[in-house]
């Protein structure tokens, strides 16, 4: 499924998805990049992640985030916000209120990075990482391990924390039998969610704009109230059709036969 969904996208349109996101500096122009033969740095990839959280708007790793000189000036400002009329020059009967603002750029569409996030969260609520359901707070997550598990990766987040975990060697060796990221790295992310606190007020993540949300049968892919069926985020205008609509539109003679069952289907 992987490659043929790359070979249908273009390998190129890929590599250009990957460079929005930071990610291209050791990805090459071949098909073998659907399964994984690209490499990536942790901090990369967790910057990535952080970008997806950050509803598609584009950001940049950085240690320090600011720096004062003796004299209290501040002379160094990582900040990606800026606060207009923080600071009064002058006493005014009707002060402006304060405005915080952003210059990221945004290179994912927020509605579509809502989306990814609502993929990792079923990663999390019936997926590799289950285990981290018992901590009741919202997060969302991929876990990954390579050929041999010679590389096991976790990389999760709450809507204002990303994390990346990443277990193996510095000469790639098989880390045991059964050693993928869902057993040796999910761990290692569990107990630091737990020691930090992280996001105590269960703050859900943050949904713009522009979706719906629709039970569907996680086998058919139709809209479904039966036990078993999942809430899924779509864009306003994609949701899938019910099976009695896609019933009435096949007798109509509208619908595409080819492909049948999702929305924005249908022929002119």
């Amino acid at each position: 499924m992987t490659i043929r969904l790359a070979n249908k996208i273009g390998i190129e349109s890929i590599l250009s998805s990957a460079k929005d996101f930071s990610i291209e500096k050791y990805l090459e122009k071949n098909m073998s990049m659907s399964l994984g033969s690209g490499l990536v740095t942790l901090i990369d990839l967790t910057n990535a992640y952080g970008i997806i959280a950050n509803g598609g708007k584009k950001i940049y790793p950085n240690i320090i985030k600011s720096i004062y000189s003796r004299n209290g000036k501040k002379i160094l400002d990582n900040s990606i916000k800026v606060c207009k009329n923080c600071i009064l020059n002058r006493i005014n009967i009707i002060p402006e209120l304060p405005k915080i603002t952003n210059n990221l750029v945004e290179v994912l569409d927020p509605k579509i990075a809502y989306q990814i996030t609502s993929m990792m969260e079923g990663v999390v609520k019936r997926g590799t990482a289950k285990n981290l359901n018992e901590l009741k707070i919202p997060l969302a997550g991929k876990t990954g391990t390579t050929n041999d598990n010679k590389d096991a990766w976790f990389i999760g987040f709450s809507p204002d924390l990303v994390i990346g975990v990443y277990v193996g060697h510095d000469n790639p060796k098989n880390l045991g039998y059964k050693q993928t990221g869902s057993s040796v790295a999910l761990p290692i992310f569990k107990d630091f969610i737990k020691l930090s606190n992280t996001n105590k007020n269960k703050t859900p993540f943050r949904i713009p704009s522009g979706l719906s949300f629709v039970n569907i049968d996680d086998k058919t892919g139709l809209p479904s109230n039966e036990k078993g069926s999942i809430m899924e985020a779509f864009i306003e205008g994609t949701e899938p059709y019910s099976k009695d609509d896609i019933n009435i539109l096949d007798s109509l003679g509208i619908i595409n036969n080819s492909i049948s069952g999702t929305g924005g289907l249908l022929n002119n």
